[in-house]
């Protein structure tokens, strides 16, 4: 939540010039349009005070608005779109973040002030359809500016939620106006009007409400979209098993807000050290050093963390410790690391223990802890992602087969293809069960597929859930 309030806080700051600039021609414009209605109507009719306001509210909304999505940034993104309708939505169901929500509700409420101005302006505006079209329409202006100056992604999502937002402030002001109406059928009125805001804040609430009552969180690496998979051909180079069976669920050592706050008091105080100050994030949280440019970033979900003290004297390439003078350097940090990982070291003189899916007395050991130390072998830095999972309960798994059969369907999670450059071929060479850790903390089974690209391997895979 810090990182995207930061985020809003600095597009209004540079979108204050904007602002002020159009405050001054929304003035000058009603103050033209004054004058020419008390020459016109020479006091007959009263000037309409209450849309003049409405007016110059609206004009300083649209400057921000202008501003926010396409001023004060820097081309970088190319000319990419995406056309996958309902993509974000997935992203954030899969995730369930208040970063991920709120990217995709802030295209929703960006939109409904807009929905609320229009009918006040003018009675020709007053129709659902018409704050609905102006609101695809300029969103549908804004998402092309941003394509063709590379500032930004054109996104399907963006135009539904914008439109929707538009539809949303609108229908509730016509709501509101339909009361003022002595017919007969105002209620009627208001209903249908009131019933678009309200089925939305049920979907919505809803969807949090069906996710808190889950068990399981869901899983992040789901697929958030169907890929087109009709010109695709395939080759299967291994065999696959018809049997479905039952895999472990495993539980991440997941922590709190205060048991993070508590963790890394104690830690700097085991050093000796001051803790300054906090950033908060959506699922982690950064410490950092009072006395130095060190900090403390702790993940909550679990419980992995990442420490790096700058005040000690940085090492040279031909520094080379053993294994046990690296556990040594370690022990003050008490890291639990099984006698089977594999320890190395990289090009970059980073130390390594790395486990794989490792079982030990009903607890898989996942990830890898790596450490980097001074001349006079010191932990300087420190990257704890060696997560101990506890077995929770078994779930009933699908069998490769099925998983296949999901793959050919395009329910699969692969790498981000360009636009152009997506494959036309794989070849899959072998099928195994991996885990992946949902948004709860859960590591949960999912297949990994082996793939080849023109006999070139496919990242990690491509991944579809198995349970």
């Amino acid at each position: 939540m810090t990182n995207f309030i930061y985020f809003i806080i600095r597009h209004l700051k540079n979108s204050l010039p904007v602002i002020a600039l159009g405050a001054v021609l929304a003035a000058l414009i009603l103050a033209v349009y004054y004058l020419y209605f008390k020459r016109k109507y020479r006091g007959e009719k009263k000037f309409p005070w209450q849309k003049a306001v409405v007016f110059l509210i609206f004009a300083g909304y649209m400057g921000i608005l202008i501003t926010t999505t396409l001023m004060g940034r820097s081309p970088g993104y190319g000319q990419y779109a995406n056309f996958y309708l309902f993509r974000a939505w997935r992203d954030a169901w899969n995730s369930f973040s208040q970063q991920s929500w709120l990217n995709v509700l802030i295209n929703v409420f960006m939109f409904m002030p807009m929905g609320i101005c229009l009918p006040l302006l003018s009675r020709k505006l007053g129709k659902w359809y018409w704050t609905l079209l102006i609101g695809f329409g300029v969103s549908g202006i804004i998402e092309t500016v941003q394509y063709y100056t590379g500032i930004g992604i054109m996104d399907v999502d963006d135009l539904f939620c914008n439109a929707l937002g538009a539809l949303l402030g609108g229908c509730a002001v016509l709501a509101i106006l339909s009361l003022k109406d002595c017919g007969q059928n105002r209620w009627r009125k208001f209903s249908a009007y009131i019933a678009v805001p309200v089925v939305f804040l049920l979907a919505v609430s809803g969807m949090f409400a069906r996710y808190h009552f889950k068990e399981y969180g869901n899983l992040i690496l789901a697929p958030s979209y169907r890929v087109n998979t009709s010109d695709i051909s395939w080759k299967l180079s291994c065999e696959l098993s018809d049997e479905e069976g039952m895999a472990a669920v495993y539980k991440a050592p997941s922590i709190t807000k205060k048991n993070s706050d508590k963790f890394a008091q104690e830690f700097f105080e085991a050093r000796g050290r001051r803790m300054g100050h906090i950033n908060y994030f959506d699922s982690a949280a950064t410490y950092h050093d009072a006395d130095s440019d060190g900090l403390l970033y702790v993940n909550y979900i679990d419980g992995s963390y990442i420490y790096e003290y700058c005040g000690k004297a940085y090492g040279t390439d031909e520094t080379d410790f053993t294994e046990e003078q690296v556990l040594k350097a370690l022990k003050e940090f008490d890291p639990d690391i099984p006698e089977q990982t594999e320890f190395m070291r990289d090009d970059y003189g980073n130390y390594m223990f790395v486990a794989h899916q490792l079982l030990k007395d009903g607890v898989m050991y996942d990830g890898s802890l790596s450490c980097e130390l001074d001349k006079e072998g010191q932990v300087k830095k420190l990257y704890q992602f060696l997560i101990h999972y506890t077995e929770y309960s078994e779930v009933p798994i699908c069998s490769e087969q099925q998983a296949w059969e999901k793959l050919q369907k395009g329910q699969f999670t692969g790498p981000e293809w360009f636009h152009g450059n997506e494959p036309d071929f794989y070849e899959i060479t072998g099928c195994n069960i991996e885990y992946c850790v949902d948004s709860k903390g859960f590591y949960r089974p999912v297949y990994v597929f082996d793939a080849l690209v023109e006999g070139q391997p496919v990242g990690r895979g491509l991944l579809v859930p198995a349970d």
